[in-house]
């Protein structure tokens, strides 16, 4: 997989679906499911992103609530149907990977909340989602986005979840990962995760 190109992509498509947009599917009303991951896999995601000192430990409980709060949130739409008619309907990016690094998946935007440059903790601008060998797509996390046109690479990083986002300068963004459904050994908030590939690429519809 030829990642710059992937990246360029990225950029491109994002670039298109930040512009004011008069159609936008309305969210849908759903009452948010139990979290389904499990147990032990998300408190070792959690207490290493602690570990490696990407949150304080004194904010640590008040984080984990919030991360709480996203999964309820999100969890209706390990169903991808219903994320997409809840509004994160954009496809930002074929699967992205970077080898050797690892993974980000498919991104899907929800253009309301990229128009708008808020950080919200209950408003992800992007779900992500890794292609499954039987052609299904797999929630694995959520992202931030502050586009530079709100927000210039000069700063003050935006802060959620006692984490800066980073800027981006390929995109020109300001992002935050939040691994909160597949475990991520380098970190709940790392941008890439070991453990996300683009295998089966080739059989998401």
């Amino acid at each position: 997989m030829n990642y710059t190109k992937q990246k360029i992509k990225y950029r491109y498509v994002l670039s298109i679906l930040v512009v004011p947009l008069l159609f936008i599917a309305k969210a849908c009303n759903e009452a948010p499911t139990p979290a389904i991951l499990d147990d032990f896999e998300m408190a070792n995601n959690t207490t290493d992103s602690f570990a490696k000192g990407l949150v304080s430990s004194d904010s640590a409980e008040n984080i984990m609530a919030e991360l709480s709060q996203v999964r309820r949130l999100t969890a209706p739409y390990h169903d991808h149907e219903k994320a997409i008619k809840a509004g994160w309907f954009a496809p930002l990016s074929e699967c992205v990977e970077n080898p050797g690094v690892g993974g980000m998946g498919i991104h899907y935007g929800n253009p309301v909340y990229l128009e708008d440059d808020i950080v919200d903790l209950l408003k992800p601008e992007v779900l992500l989602y890794e292609p499954q060998k039987n052609g299904s797509l797999r929630l694995v996390g959520v992202e931030y986005i502050v586009t530079g046109k709100f927000l210039g690479p000069e700063g003050p990083a935006p802060i959620l979840l006692g984490k800066e986002f980073h800027w981006n300068p390929i995109q020109k963004i300001w992002a935050l990962h939040v691994w909160i459904w597949r475990n991520n050994p380098s970190g709940m908030f790392a941008d890439w995760n070991p453990k996300v590939n683009c295998d089966f690429a080739s059989l998401e519809d």
